[in-house]
């Protein structure tokens, strides 16, 4: 009687032993794509908070203003954005812009930061696009609604979306739509 393995029992380990390594293989690729859409929803949100922040600091800075200037208005800077303006920190306008036709993703410029700059550099556009919404309720009340939309690519779990796609407010979105944030404030005149 001889004491070793026959090729059948060989084979039926190989077997085994592929299977496992092909399922442990689907569940890796599987938490990659998860991992990095957990990554682009928390750069949109920080994005889609950063509008808002940038609707704040240009009605706190005519604040500011309206103490010299008796002409100057709570809201100067921010009319005109009910279809969506573009702005960022860097822009060194008094207001929002209203946006560029063609490229409207933000760039990351020289300083590591998201902004509507063209550094030149190809590769500094990010997948990232940012609408900054402002209806006016009242005299002294504004609503305030970012938007921020990614461009994803097909994967094993989802078909591809254009940033430019993301569901209007109050429609009943596709389930496998997951590449826009929203974030609803109101801005009030305290002063």
């Amino acid at each position: 009687m001889s004491k070793g393995f026959t090729i059948i029992e060989i084979i039926i380990t190989i077997f085994l032993l592929s299977i496992a390594v092909v399922g442990l293989y689907s569940v890796f690729a599987v938490m990659l794509i998860l991992n990095s859409n957990v990554s682009d929803s928390f750069t949109a949100a920080s994005l889609a908070q950063e509008g808002v922040e940038i609707a704040r600091n240009i009605r706190d800075q005519n604040w500011i203003r309206m103490k010299d200037d008796p002409n100057a208005r709570w809201y100067d800077g921010l009319s005109g954005c009910g279809q969506g303006c573009e702005y960022d920190y860097k822009t060194g306008t008094s207001g929002l812009a209203v946006p560029q036709t063609g490229n409207d993703h933000l760039s990351l410029n020289s300083d590591g930061f998201y902004a509507y700059v063209d550094s030149g550099d190809p590769n500094s556009q990010t997948k990232f696009e940012r609408k900054i919404k402002i209806d006016f309720i009242s005299d002294h009340l504004a609503k305030v609604q970012v938007q921020v939309s990614w461009d994803k690519k097909p994967n094993l779990l989802s078909d591809g979306v254009s940033a430019d796609y993301c569901c209007p407010e109050g429609a009943a979105c596709p389930a496998n739509v997951s590449n826009c944030v929203t974030v609803d404030d109101y801005l009030y005149d305290w002063y």
